[in-house]
């Protein structure tokens, strides 16, 4: 419909030319006239006219008229129009933002056309004006399109727009009136007067603006050139912008550079962590310059062997200077460096060895690496590489500190290194350190002769020219003495007091360079002496003439006999403590050592034993000299030369002539200094955390204990220098035994570095074996372990050492840097260590901690070697099974095994109580020992991967498996044999997993392990000899290197696993499939999860690899030799191992199975989506068979009778699936067994009926590897456990990712009328993420699970307690506020460090035991690998042999079941929701159990067409 005008120019906004001019227009008409027929009809909001709808008017009126003169009028006269229209109607459209003023003028004309018949004769008479109109327009366009930006031209176009409404409104007026007068055509003639008018005003217009046109050419040039010019002057200011911007840009690229590599560099400095040792060397140089007299070593530039050595002209470019002690070597070493640091270009690197601070080899490197990477960075600004950046990432060894010098070389133009004092290395283990650094610098040298130069310089010792023989040598005896001479010169004048006249000055100084010769120590300390006891000057004449002392040892005796009597005591404790100290002293510690030696029985030091620092000060001249610490008050103790601790050590510290036993200067009395300051008994108990400060038990701050991180340190490097008497041991062994031993081991927790840290040390031996010994710091005194016989102190050591292996990763946490580590905010806490269960031959195991822990080991020594053993848990944790063979009889085919039955209970004053311990025998025959224990052949040893293990006990104890032998227990203390003989051919000769209910015993296996695949038949030494190796491979590699920092997967050869059933014919016990019932399981309305129609199995986890079928009878006979070209399952090394080795770990990995054998083409069975193991692996064709078999096994009387078959069912498997044993229902005769690949079966053992469903996989690239299955004990509902795992496709191992783990936990409501035929209904599913693994240990799966009736307790292995409470049943939003779905316990508990390695259980408290326990298996090894040599610094030998019963390889427990009570309020802060829970889809039927699809079938169903689109 039409609109308003009035409305219409309201709505035009903004106002263009053409909107002003109808604006203008409609203001000159009279108000009734503005909304007149023309211009209603020249636009319809419905239908506007468009040039096209033009197009069809015009072709209609042409043929409606009749006359010919209107097809003229229409050729001649309205097209020309209609042309020139058209191009103004381009102009007018791009002029307004809408359409409304071109429908006016489309509409108009439109109009004017459909009149056409009536009016041609108009048309006629005003062809001449639509003429004029039409040129006229087509100026307008033209100008509008060249000039449409200019004002001027814009109010000119606005008067024209006006004029051209005017004319096509006259126009319609006349043709509204044409019909009328067409009557009156004589008598009334048409006036186009005003048309002409409007022709002539519009013409008008058009002029002026082609007058106009010269003067908008000249602005816009001008303009232009204004915009020309203003663009280069915009263009100007961007350039110099853009420079700037770059400028700015360098420059943050430079400071973000020097960031980068000021971070590095602080980094690398970090790394080193040098800056003790640096300051300390530093300070000794400083030292050096001061002694220096002005005048001496001037002769060194002169010196042709050195001249050539700094020159480089020697070769190589090493020279070794030597002189006796005293002789100041130290001082000129150090003018060496202070000339050689003026000379441009030139780097200097120096190390001053010290008696009192032995250096080791990496400590060296580590300081020089220091020296040279700080002078490459700040003086000669040298941009830190990344290989450097890299290996400092790394551990810092020998090797890679080498490296990093190595690396640093090229960019000095001449580097020195210079080592003085290498004499003072010169001392057992010492020497071989400074060897190793020698040997380095002297090959470095001569790979670099032209920028390394090596000085060094010492006193004469054979073993340092035997080094040095093949290198510039030079002795500076002779130029040192008039060096002497210059000193005493420049001394004389302090000697005034002891001379009369010149004439005996002269005689002084000569009679004291004569004497001295070249040395300045004898020197100055014959000046000394003058002062000391010359007494007038014929005294100072007499002793110069022979009155002083002709030797150093001489010298020092005489000062010594000068110190009072009353003081001598007090001065060998000083010189001891000094003397002999690991490092320097500092004087607050040196005061505190004293007191504490003071005090006849110490309890605790206080300050009135500790001696006055003025009053030692005077005892210190002139042997002990003390240097300022930077930043401190305190002082650091020193003797003034190295050749005072020789004369101590000469005569055996008996330095005074009155010798008595108190009066001697020893080792001895630094190591009691050190166990009394530990014994004391503040440190009874351990130290507690108040207000960020550590306080003993008297509530003092330990950090004003001075000497307590040194005695903590050294106490068993000073007793390694001290005779082991009766009396020393006892000293040593009641410190051990005592509480103040756990307060030790916490001071080294917090305060010492690397105390618990894993060393590697080269034996000389290169073999895998040794490479892979590791070390721990040792900190009981050396030959209190030595020897090999079993002696009290070696069983403290070895329990100490058990202590360390279970919670080293926790001790030395104490100062860990990593964000978020647990171990860090609770450093300190030891008594969070199970010290109970430590067992109780363990000394440990009576120390106070904050948890009731246990151990199941029995007290007293055991004299004869353990072996292996298994354990069996309850499901409420009230009962602990251990089964240990103890021997094998290889004549009579026997094994005998002890079972220790124990009970476990919080509220008894005994937490566990040994039952009973039985002896039971087993047949090998009768139980298939063989098949358990022992190894395959080398063809068949790919087959160990997942083989059952040798025992195992049903969730309850209440059934023992050994091999295929089953066990009753009887009044909770000892089991009983089900039968004694077996006899039948239908009974299995090897089952994986077994379930027991009432009467019936259920037996299933995934394997088929052949008889040729064993090695030997029957149970001998041999047969055992492989138990570890088989089974528990895995552990020997954790606990040869436990060290979890290091682990990474290896690619050993494929392995599968097998199993083996009689080959009776069992078909008709297989055929019974039937399909699911269509009985309706009863769930109330709303519970149960709708069905989805996505198979999610059918993506890209083929599921066409089912060889066998569920529904058919398949005999082993059959199905041994069938072809398997589906994916296969395939071993990979478990996580912790680094190592490749020849044995068969038990582990399941999964990825993308590649094989390397195929061509390159496009063969898609080349990639295999669903396979087991890590990628990479060559394709195995493993022999896997599902079988499960029902027997009855004892009679309605309860009485056992041979087993008899009531139920079979097989099936050929494409991959396996591990620990996932029938469960059988409470009352009904329903097994639920899941199979593989997802297929559970559902079998009525006493119809012999069944049918399979498959459950879904949560995501894609996924594989089960373990399904439980549990019915609750009303037998309502089944619960299913699924642990999935997954891994995205790869084709190379570097490609390949961990294996991320999830469970899906599952329940189902069972129908109540068809249990047994029915499929069960989803009602409730949760799934949790469990991180992502390397590789998983299938032997010893890392999560356990923990049934009650409405939680399941998943539990993972490892350091800390990590267990999952998951609900079996939904419940409302408002109970998850208090209850959430996934709840876990809100404070922490650390378990020992092995737990990463062995099953961890949690089990819930009960209504007849209110603590929760943690229950952790056993450890176990492979023995015989290594053994303790006499001398234990050495470290280990290694060898094969010996073992369990002179067996090689049998696994043995070194750790026994432990356990701990913990109160879920107190001690887990209650439950909490777990933040990471998964969320499961609605829309992919995830844990719905699926009916199975039709297989298929490649030789039936491959009927095939091309595929051509």
């Amino acid at each position: 419909m039409g609109l308003g005008f009035d409305n219409f120019a309201m709505s035009m906004t903004p106002p263009s030319a053409f909107q002003r001019a109808l604006d203008q227009y409609l203001q000159t008409l009279p108000s009734h006239k503005r909304k007149s027929k023309f211009l209603l009809s020249c636009y319809n909001a419905e239908s506007p006219v468009t040039p096209e709808s033009l197009n069809e008017t015009i072709a209609e009126a042409e043929e409606r008229a009749s006359q010919r003169s209107s097809r003229k009028i229409l050729r001649k006269v309205v097209a020309p129009v209609i042309t020139a229209l058209k191009d103004y109607f381009t102009v007018v459209d791009t002029l307004v933002s809408s359409s409304m003023p071109a429908a006016i003028v489309w509409g108009a004309i439109k109009v004017i056309i459909e009149g056409i018949d009536r009016c041609a004769t108009l048309f006629d008479t005003i062809k001449s004006q639509l003429r004029a109109l039409t040129v006229m327009l087509q100026r307008i366009s033209e100008y509008e399109d060249l000039y449409g930006d200019s004002t001027i031209l814009q109010d000119l176009l606005c008067k024209t727009y006006v004029e051209i409404f005017r004319f096509w409104s006259r126009i319609d007026r006349e043709c509204d009136q044409y019909g009328i007068k067409s009557f009156l055509r004589v008598a009334v003639s048409f006036s186009t007067k005003k048309l002409d008018e409007s022709i002539q005003e519009i013409e008008t217009n058009v002029d002026t603006i082609d007058k106009l046109v010269p003067i908008i050419e000249a602005r816009r040039a001008r303009g232009e050139q204004e915009d020309a010019g203003r663009e280069r002057f915009e263009a100007g200011i961007e350039r110099l912008e853009a420079r700037v911007e770059r400028q700015a840009q360098r420059e943050f690229r430079e400071m973000y550079q020097d960031d980068r590599y000021n971070e590095r560099y602080y980094s690398i400095s970090s790394w080193l962590d040098s800056r003790e040792a640096i300051e300390s060397n530093q300070s000794r140089h400083d030292m050096n310059l001061r002694r220096h007299s002005i005048g001496t070593c001037a002769w060194l530039t002169d010196n042709t062997d050195y001249r050539n050595w700094e020159q480089g002209a020697s070769s190589p470019s090493i020279i070794w200077c030597h002189a006796p002690p005293g002789t100041g070597k130290s001082v000129l070493c150090s003018q060496v460096i202070r000339r050689l640091m003026d000379i441009p270009s030139v780097t200097c690197a120096y190390l001053f060895y010290q008696f009192d601070a032995p250096y080791t080899s990496v400590e060296t490197l580590r300081l020089l690496t220091a020296q040279l990477i700080t002078s490459s960075y700040l003086t000669y600004r040298h941009k830190i590489s990344d290989e450097l950046y890299l290996m400092s990432q790394g551990a810092r060894t020998f090797d890679s500190l080498s490296a990093c010098i190595n690396m640093l070389l090229p960019q000095f133009q001449t580097v020195y290194l210079l080592l003085d004092g290498l004499d003072e290395e010169c001392v057992k283990d010492r020497w071989s350190e400074a060897c190793r650094v020698i040997d380095f610098l002297v090959g470095m040298s001569k790979a670099h002769p032209s920028i390394v130069r090596l000085w060094f310089s010492s006193q004469d010792r054979s073993s340092i020219r035997t080094k040095m023989e093949k290198f510039t040598i030079c002795n500076f005896h002779e130029p040192m003495k008039e060096d002497v001479g210059i000193f005493l010169t420049s001394v004389s004048s302090e000697l005034e007091d002891l001379i009369a006249s010149e004439q005996a000055k002269s005689f002084l100084l000569e009679k004291l360079q004569r004497r001295g010769e070249s040395n300045f120590l004898w020197v100055n300390l014959m000046i000394n002496t003058l002062r000391e006891e010359a007494s007038s000057p014929v005294e100072v004449t007499r002793l110069l003439e022979d009155g002083l002392p002709s030797t150093l040892d001489e010298y020092y005796r005489r000062i010594f006999e000068r110190i009072e009597v009353s003081q001598r005591a007090l001065v060998c404790k000083v010189f001891s403590l000094i003397a002999f100290a690991r490092r320097p002293l500092r004087m607050s510690e040196l005061r505190e050592a004293i007191g504490i030696l003071s005090i006849d029985t110490p309890t605790s030091l206080s300050s009135r034993h500790i001696p006055f620092e003025p009053h030692l000060r005077k005892l210190f001249a002139p042997l002990i000299q003390i240097y300022p610490i930077a930043e401190s008050e305190d002082y650091t103790c020193r003797l003034f030369h190295s050749t005072v601790r020789d004369f101590l050590r000469k005569y055996g510290g008996k330095v005074f002539p009155e010798f008595s036993s108190g009066l001697v200067v020893s080792p001895g009395i630094s190591a009691q200094a050190c166990l009394a300051y530990l014994r004391q008994q503040r440190y009874s108990l351990t130290l507690r955390h108040e207000d960020e400060l550590w306080l003993d038990s008297n509530g003092n701050a330990v950090k004003e204990h001075s000497f307590l991180l040194y005695a903590a340190k050294y106490w068993d490097k000073h007793f390694d220098e001290v005779l082991g008497d009766e009396e020393t041991r006892n000293a040593i062994v009641s410190f051990i035994t005592s509480s103040n031993f756990q307060t030790f081991v916490q001071i080294q927790s917090l305060w010492l570095e690397n105390r618990f840290t894993i060393f590697r040390q080269s034996n000389g031996c290169e073999c895998d074996d040794c490479t892979r010994i590791r070390f721990l710091v040792r900190v009981f005194p050396l030959w209190l372990i030595n020897g090999s016989e079993v002696t009290n102190e070696r069983r403290l050591w070895a329990s100490y050492r058990r202590f360390i292996h279970d919670w080293r990763h926790f001790l030395s946490c104490a100062n860990c840097e990593k964000r978020g580590c647990l171990f860090a905010r609770c450093a300190g806490e030891i008594d969070r260590c199970w010290w109970g269960a430590l067992g109780p031959r363990n000394f440990l195991s009576r120390l106070q901690g904050r948890y009731r822990s246990f151990s199941f080991q029995r007290e007293g020594i055991v004299t004869t070697e353990p072996g292996p053993s298994f354990e069996g848990i309850s499901q409420e944790g009230d009962k602990m099974k251990i089964l240990r063979l103890n021997a094998s009889d290889a004549s009579s085919g026997t094994l005998t095994f002890t079972c220790e039955h124990w009970s476990i209970c919080s509220t008894r004053t005994d937490n566990i109580v040994l039952e009973n311990t039985q002896m039971i025998s087993v047949s090998e025959s009768e139980s298939s020992w063989a098949v358990y224990a022992t190894a395959l052949t080398v063809t068949s040893n790919r087959k160990q991967v997942g083989r059952a293990p040798l025992v195992a006990f049903t969730l309850d104890c209440q059934y023992m498996r050994i091999g295929t032998q089953l066990f009753e227990l009887k009044n909770d203390k000892y089991y009983v044999s089900l039968y004694d003989t077996l006899s039948g051919d239908r009974y299995p000769t090897y089952v994986e997993e077994f379930a027991v209910r009432g009467p019936y015993a259920v037996f299933a296996s995934r394997r088929r392990v052949k008889q040729e695949d064993i090695r030997k038949t029957g149970v001998s030494d041999d047969a055992v000899a492989n138990l570890g190796v088989d089974f528990n491979a895995m552990e020997e590699m954790v606990l040869l290197d436990d060290d979890d920092s290091s682990s990474s997967i290896s690619s050993p050869e494929n392995r599968s696993s097998s199993s083996i059933w009689s080959s009776s014919d069992d078909s008709e016990l297989n055929d019974a499939y039937e399909s699911w019932s269509e009985g309706d399981t009863d769930v109330p309305e709303g519970v149960e999860f709708e069905e989805d129609r996505i198979t999610p199995w059918s993506g890209p986890l083929r599921d066409s690899d089912e060889v066998g079928s569920s529904s058919e009878s398949s005999s082993d006979s059959e199905t041994s030799e069938q072809e398997n070209e589906f994916p296969q399952p395939i071993g990979a090394l478990d996580e912790s191992s680094d190592e490749e080795i020849e044995f068969d770990p038990q582990v399941a990995g999964y990825g993308r199975w590649y094989d390397e054998d195929e061509d390159d083409g496009d063969d898609e069975d080349a990639y295999m989506y669903y396979a087991y193991g890590p990628t990479a692996l060559f394709k195995t064709r493993p022999e896997l068979q599902a079988s499960i078999s029902v027997f009855l096994i004892r009679s309605s009387d309860e009485s056992p009778l041979l087993p008899a078959k009531l139920f079979h069912f097989t099936q050929e498997l494409p991959i396996s699936l591990y620990d996932s044993p029938p469960a059988i229902h409470p009352f009904k005769s329903l097994i639920v067994w899941p199979i593989g690949r997802g297929d559970v079966l559902f079998a009525d053992f006493s119809c012999q009926s069944y049918f399979t469903r498959k459950l879904r996989l949560t995501t894609s690239n996924s594989a089960h590897i373990s399904v439980k299955c549990h019915f609750s004990n009303c037998g309502q509902y089944l619960f299913i456990a699924a642990f999935e795992g997954q891994r995205k496709p790869a084709k190379k191992m570097e490609d390949a990712i961990g294996i991320k783990v999830a469970l899906l936990v599952l329940t189902y409501r069972l129908s109540e009328s068809k249990t047994t035929r029915s499929p069960p209904r989803l009602i409730h599913r949760t799934r949790l993420d469990l991180g992502q693994k390397s590789s998983i240990a299938v032997s010893s799966f890392p999560f356990t699970l923990t049934w009650t009736s409405t939680n399941v307790y998943l539990t993972c292995s490892d350091n800390t307690l990590k267990v999952f409470r998951i609900d079996l049943f939904s419940s409302t939003a408002e109970v998850q506020k208090t209850c959430p779905t996934v709840a876990v316990p809100q404070k922490a508990i650390i378990l020992p460090s092995t737990a990463t390695k062995r099953k961890v259980h949690y089990m819930p408290p009960t209504p007849t035991d209110l603590k929760a326990k943690i229950l952790i298996e056993s450890e176990a090894r492979v023995k015989g690998d290594f053994e303790v040599k006499t001398e234990l610094h050495l470290g280990y030998e290694h060898h094969r042999g010996g073992g369990v019963f002179g067996m090689e390889g049998a696994p043995v427990p070194i750790s026994p079941p432990i356990g701990c009570f913990v109160d879920e309020d107190q001690d887990l802060g209650c439950w909490g929701p777990w933040k990471d829970l998964a969320d499961v889809p609605d829309d992919f039927g995830i844990g719905h159990l699926d009916r199975r699809l039709e297989k298929f079938d490649f030789d039936d169903d491959c009927d095939l067409e091309p595929y051509i689109f």
